[in-house]
């Protein structure tokens, strides 16, 4: 028998959990633009369902994700107009999608049939802030994606995802978090968590805003002043000597790994010279994605140039070009791509 999933609320309003998902058969699927992929749709599943990541890994043949949901939060949409519903519907839907869905709920209310209406609203309400939904949902998506890029039916993942529920506590999310993160360094794909590009970490150190958020919620305790006023900085250095805490590895009696991890050395440096704090050159480093694939660098009007000669190479629904050079000051040069790591 199949043991049940978890997603109650126990002495507090808040539900965190962690999920992993792995690909049939443990083929390794995702290779970059895979990854790009799957962190794109989770980011819009995210927004569309009202779920709050705190923090990722994407590995080569499966994923691991740590969310929060406050369920004494209500559904932003509940009582909001048609119009309001329909934009945030277009999240993920296309846009014949919610064209369609546009006119069903404007002839249910030319009808007068305002139960219909309702109903059909209510359709949609009900899968946001819904975990085992947005897992669905997620990986549905992805799957189509897959399929149709290598020419391919059937399913992508094996049978079940996995869940844990997290208690909500800072000893326990920050070690759930930190062995989401640790995962490519215990699997030898990176010698440091900030260099793996796939995860909420080194989402965060390479300047993504949405990373940065989830990680600060973990520190409520350890910044002085409280979460909402801590620095990145703080953040980073309290964040990194966690992870290389927790990360140390493990040898048996006669001196063999038996579990990767840092060296003593490395834990030495990090935690008790470093603080955790990241060097300026290492910041540097961190963003040279942006000069080998930002499309184009320079300053706000270059950029802009090039996206209006370019104008058919960009969606439709894309504004503008410029896009913010993220966690680090740039003397004002902004890139063509919006890039994470």
């Amino acid at each position: 028998m199949r043991p049940h999933r978890i997603f109650q609320a126990v002495n507090s309003s808040v539900i965190n959990v962690h999920l992993i998902s792995r690909a049939l058969d443990r083929k390794l699927i995702f290779d970059e633009a895979a990854s790009e992929k799957f962190r794109n749709l989770l980011a819009q599943q995210l927004a569309f369902s009202q779920i709050q990541l705190v923090t990722f890994c994407i590995m080569g043949n499966h994923w691991h994700l740590l969310v929060t949901l406050d369920t004494a939060e209500p559904n932003q949409l509940q009582d909001a107009p048609d119009s309001a519903l329909l934009d945030h519907l277009g999240l993920i839907y296309s846009d014949t999608e919610v064209q369609k869905i546009t006119w069903q709920l404007e002839s249910f209310r030319a009808g007068g049939f305002e139960e219909a209406a309702t109903a059909l609203r209510q359709k949609y309400l009900d899968r946001m802030r819904d975990i085992p939904t947005f897992v669905k949902e997620l990986k549905q998506r992805f799957s189509r994606w897959h399929n149709r890029r290598m020419g391919r039916k059937g399913t992508v993942w094996e049978d079940r995802y996995k869940s844990v529920q997290v208690e909500d506590d800072e000893t326990a999310m920050r070690t759930v978090a930190a062995y989401i993160e640790l995962n490519p360094v215990r699997a030898k794909l990176a010698e440091d968590p900030k260099d793996y590009r796939w995860s909420g970490y080194g989402e965060a150190v390479a300047g993504g805003e949405a990373a940065r958020a989830g990680l600060t919620r973990l520190v409520k305790t350890e910044v002085g002043d409280g979460s909402e006023t801590a620095t990145w900085a703080q953040v980073q250095a309290i964040y990194r000597c966690w992870l290389y805490e927790e990360g140390q590895e493990v040898r048996d009696e006669n001196g063999q790994v038996i579990r990767c991890g840092f060296s003593p050395e490395d834990t030495e440096e990090v935690i008790n010279r470093q603080q955790g704090a990241l060097a300026w050159p290492v910041l540097v480093k961190l963003r040279v994605r942006h000069f080998t694939e930002g499309m184009a660098i320079g300053r706000k009007t270059f950029i802009e140039g090039i996206f209006q000669v370019r104008r058919n190479a960009f969606p439709p629904k894309r504004i503008d070009g410029a896009r913010k050079i993220r966690g680090i000051r740039w003397g004002g040069l902004m890139a063509m791509r919006d890039l994470r790591g």
